[in-house]
Formats: structure tokens, sequence, C-alpha cells
């Protein structure tokens, strides 16, 4: 058999194929037999990221705070709700029902007092912009504006204008109540008489009312129940209206302190709204105070439980990130 020559016919592979061995290394001579390929390094996936400790330790301290924040404000919450639900167990085992003839009775004091019967006022309110005079609790004059909003539904971006409360001269909120408010012979505080609210807005097609006039230009009742001013701009367009309550009927319950009525509170001092402009007696009383003990005791749930859910994804999140060193 003749010998294998490798010529120029051979492939160029073939003509690498070495009479010893030894290579060249970067101009150095190594033994292949000992010669391990350097490898370039290469990081793992997992140390493609190095946390610093500012990375782990921010978040860390920030979902502590969530958490205890929000552990904190439903703590209070079911705390808040506890102490007006005892406070409303004592005045049910302990209440006195007043006579509005009668009126305040020494031997009353510092118990919890049931009044329910007609109102009487010491003089009529008078909105001095309209002109309106009525018998009433109170009465609260308003001027609101029109104001652009943008809103984001979804995908879509919404234009529009909605009504928000301003202060002008000469047309300035104000808060207008008689100087005196009995039932019976019992005069009502007007501490007793903030927990009522502003009652429902009164029509401007009252016969009572005169249409507001600023600036020379003169308001016109509108179908809303609201004096509008005449101009129709883009913004800035003004309503003048009024709100109040009718010095009808009330069913209170009150605390008796020297001689007073008193406004009710738990243990932590905080106030129950424990009135109502209508004839209603205690059991009604008791429940409406009740229903809106809930709806807060939800509210408040709600505000205490996204930050604390905040808070846990947080620290979980630092975790995974110490764990990832």
């Amino acid at each position: 058999m003749p010998p294998i020559r490798f010529g120029h016919g051979m492939p160029g592979v073939l003509r690498l194929i070495r009479q010893r061995d030894r290579i060249s290394d970067q101009g150095k001579e190594v033994d292949v037999s000992t010669h391990q390929p350097q490898i370039p390094a290469t990081r793992s996936p997992r140390g493609q990221e190095t946390m610093k400790p500012i990375q782990i330790i921010a978040p860390a301290i920030l979902g502590v705070a969530l958490l205890s924040f929000g552990a904190g404000l439903l703590r209070w919450t079911i705390g808040r709700s506890g102490a007006v639900e005892r406070t409303l167990r004592d005045i049910e085992a302990s209440w006195v029902e007043a006579v509005p003839e009668l009126g305040i009775q020494p031997s009353d004091d510092a118990r919890f007092l049931f009044l329910s019967g007609q109102v009487s006022v010491s003089e009529l309110v008078r909105d001095e912009v309209t002109g309106l005079e009525l018998p009433a609790l109170v009465v609260m004059t308003r001027l609101e504006q029109t104001v652009s909003v943008t809103e984001r539904v979804g995908e879509k971006i919404m234009h529009g204008r909605e009504w928000q409360s301003t202060v002008r001269p000469g047309l300035e909120g104000a808060t207008l109540r008689p100087a005196t408010v009995r039932v019976g012979r019992f005069e009502i505080s007007d501490d007793l008489l903030d927990d009522l609210g502003f009652g429902e807005q009164l029509a401007c097609t009252d016969p009572r009312m005169r249409a507001p006039v600023y600036e020379g230009r003169a308001f016109a009742c509108a179908e809303d129940g609201y004096f509008h001013a005449p101009d129709e701009v883009e913004d800035g367009n003004l309503r003048f209206g009024l709100t109040g309550i009718p010095a009808t009927h009330l069913s209170l319950v009150a605390l008796q302190i020297d001689g007073e009525l008193t406004q009710v509170t738990d243990a932590s001092g905080n106030y129950i709204r424990l009135i109502e402009p209508e004839e209603m007696d205690l059991a009604g009383i008791l429940t409406a105070a009740r229903r809106r003990g809930s709806s807060q005791e939800r509210l408040g749930s709600y505000f205490a439980t996204a930050p604390a859910l905040l808070g846990v994804a947080l620290l979980v999140s630092a975790w995974r990130r110490y764990r990832m060193r």
C-alpha cells in the first residue's frame, strides 16, 4: 500500500495535523496533554443582578411602616366601633324619657335623656341675598362655579365640567341659625344642631325668594332649583342655592350635665350623632347611629387594609431580593 502523502489536494484541515504534540498558544509553547483551554468567564443568571443593600433595606423599611400604619388604623377603627356600641348599650340600659313641657330636671343630671317634640325658634332665619325668611333649624347659602375636569375611563379620556364651591365678594357662603331653638322648655345647643348637617336643597321657585343680582347680572331660577348667572362660558358659570332644615320636629338623645343638654361621646371622647330632624323613637335613633357606625367601620377597614397589603408585598419583595444576593 503506497504511503499517504499530504499534498495540496488534501483539505486545509488535514494540513493542520501536527507532527508533534505541541501547539503554540499566543506565541508560547504549551503541552497539549496538560493544556486546558481558557474559557471566558460567564456570569450565572442569578449573578447578573448585583443587589445593593439599599435596594433591600428601603422596601423593607417602607413595608414595615405601611404594615404598622394599616394595622394601627384597623385597630383604631375596630376599637372606635366597639366604643360606640358600648355607649349605645349604656343608653339602652339607663335612659330617661324627657317631658318637653317640664324642661330640665336636676334629678336627671349625668343621665341620658331621650327627647322628642315640636320645634320652636326665637326668630325667622333670613338670607340677605335672596330675602328668604323661614322658621328653620339651619340654612346654608352656597355659591358654585363650573370647573373643567378630565377623567380616564379605561382607555378613554373623558373631558367634562362639574360644579365646585367657590366664594365671591357679596356672595359668600354662610350658615344661618335662629338665636334659640327649643323643644318644649328644653333649649337645643348649637353643638347638638351641628350634627344635623344642612338638610335638603331649597328650590329657587319658593315665592319668598328673590333672584340674586351680582355685578349687575341678575341670576335666573333654573330647572335644577338653583339661581343661575345669565352668562354661559366654558368655565366659571355661577349658580347660587340654599339648603335648609325646616323647624318642624326634633328627636334626640343627649347627656344632661349641670342643667344643660350636651352631646354624647364614647369612651375615647368621640361624638356620636344621636339627633334626627323628624319624629323618631329611641330605637330608631340608636339604629340610625349603628348604621352610620357600620358604614364608618367598613370605610376605615378598607383604608386600613390597602396600606397593610402593600406593606406585606414590599416585605416579600425585599426578602426575595435578599435571597437572590
